[in-house]
């Protein structure tokens, strides 16, 4: 229940943060949120720690929405966030298959495109929503937030 609620807070949070993202980032938080995207990519060619990465790019979002509530609010769910994002690139080809979500979410971010980086953003969380019920009905051990995240192989 914990994890279903936690989808939904984002299913609610993040489309409005991410639209305004796209309307008042500042070249400084694009720099930030291309950064946590690369390394998302480089985790996965090359291994590392992508839940990091993926954390960062998230986190990036809400800060670049310049709404200091939603700033507040990030640093609070960010150790649940993470539990979401071990959960869901647990699956096998998790995160390479979600790196272009991410990407078309950045992209459109970058060209300032609210409607765009919302509707972006809400297929990312369906994805991620999608592989946490498989992972919960799989009855898969869940990930433990008193231990660091598992980090990819490269391949």
């Amino acid at each position: 229940e914990f994890l279903r609620d936690l989808q939904d807070l984002r299913r609610v949070l993040e489309p409005a943060a991410v639209r305004m993202a796209a309307e008042r980032a500042t070249p400084r938080d694009l720099a930030d949120i291309e950064t946590a995207f690369q390394g998302m990519r480089r985790a996965v060619e090359e291994g590392g720690d992508y839940v990091a990465h993926d954390l960062a790019f998230h986190q990036g979002l809400l800060r670049a929405s310049h709404n200091r509530m939603i700033v507040q609010m990030s640093k609070v769910l960010s150790a649940l966030l993470r539990t979401s994002f071990e959960v869901s690139t647990g699956r096998k080809d998790g995160p390479r298959s979600s790196l272009p979500l991410h990407r078309a979410v950045l992209d459109a971010v970058l060209a300032h495109n609210c409607a765009k980086a919302e509707k972006a953003i809400l297929v990312l969380i369906d994805g991620a929503n999608e592989d946490i019920e498989e992972v919960l009905a799989s009855r898969r051990k869940l990930p433990s937030l008193n231990t660091p995240a598992p980090r990819l192989r490269a391949g």
